[in-house]
Order: structure tokens, then sequence, then C-alpha cells
């Protein structure tokens, strides 16, 4: 019983955190830009500096092929776990 109610939760968690994903962006392409990921944080965590702002999400995003980066569900998943 308590197994099953933890995998409850852990799915209940799951759907918490893409529904807030999707919230978050804007445009629907699936990912976060750094500008959707700004205006995420800066209503979540008014008080946190530009600059650790700009280090998270750089630690987030792997860099694509023209140079940009975004962060997918599945990072944004693992950072919000740990965060």
């Amino acid at each position: 019983y308590l197994l099953q109610a933890y995998f409850q939760l852990e799915k209940e968690e799951a759907e918490q955190i893409v529904a807030a994903f999707h919230s978050w962006d804007v445009d629907g392409d699936g990912s976060l830009d750094f500008d959707e990921f700004r205006e995420m944080t800066a209503y979540s965590n008014p008080a946190l500096p530009p600059k650790t702002m700009m280090k998270i999400y750089k630690a987030a995003t792997p860099e694509t092929p023209d140079g940009g980066s975004q962060l997918n569900v599945l990072k944004f998943s693992q950072v919000t776990r740990c965060g």
C-alpha cells in the first residue's frame, strides 16, 4: 500500500511539473528559451539575481547546433526536482 501511495504521489508531481512547464512555454515549441525561463524565474523567485538566473539556465541547457540553448521538459523536471 505504501509503495502504491508513493508512486501515485510521484505521478501527480510529474503531472504538475509538466503542466507548469507547458504554462511557461509561451510559444508552444516544447522548450523554454531564456526569455520564457526568465519570466518563470522572475515570477517564482523575484529576488534571484540575473547572474544567478543565467548560470542556472546555462547549466540546465545544452547548446543547440545553431549556438542557442533551450530547456526541454525532461531537463526542466530534473532541475525542478533538485531545486
